[in-house]
């Protein structure tokens, strides 16, 4: 059965703001990347669930990581509560429309809530983007 998830944390689109900053490489043409994390609550019995389903979350995991939309993603240990997934230049409502809600993990109750959050990132050296005080 297909339960629905209440995300914990949404910004209305009509208040998100786009990114103000610019890295050296930027300009009005190549805009610096725009990054949200989602974050997943898992459920108490999670290790023990996720085996039958574990492909193909993958495989929905790598289709973005192919598009250069997900950038990383893992659980939490000690203890396993929860994931974290790094998402670039796509929008929150296309994360949560065309990832979470169609994540097996989700789909199946593995995950009990999540929150998508905007993340401004000002140092990535594999970016060569450093955007903190000289």
């Amino acid at each position: 059965m297909l339960r629905r998830i209440i995300p914990l944390f949404q910004t209305p689109s009509s208040t998100r703001q786009p990114m103000s900053f610019r890295n050296s490489s930027s300009s009005p043409t190549n805009p610096a990347p725009r990054y949200h994390i989602v974050f997943y609550d898992y459920v108490h019995d999670y290790l023990t669930k996720r085996e039958p389903i574990r492909a193909s979350h993958f495989k929905l995991a790598r289709e973005w990581a192919s598009k250069g939309n997900l950038l990383m993603g893992g659980a939490f240990n000690e203890p396993v509560d929860g994931a974290a997934l790094v998402f670039k230049n796509t929008s929150a409502s296309e994360i949560e429309n065309d990832f979470v809600k169609k994540d097996p993990y989700v789909i199946n109750g593995l995950v009990s809530g999540y929150k998508i959050r905007n993340w401004t990132v000002v140092l990535d050296t594999s970016a060569g983007l450093d955007l903190g005080p000289k």
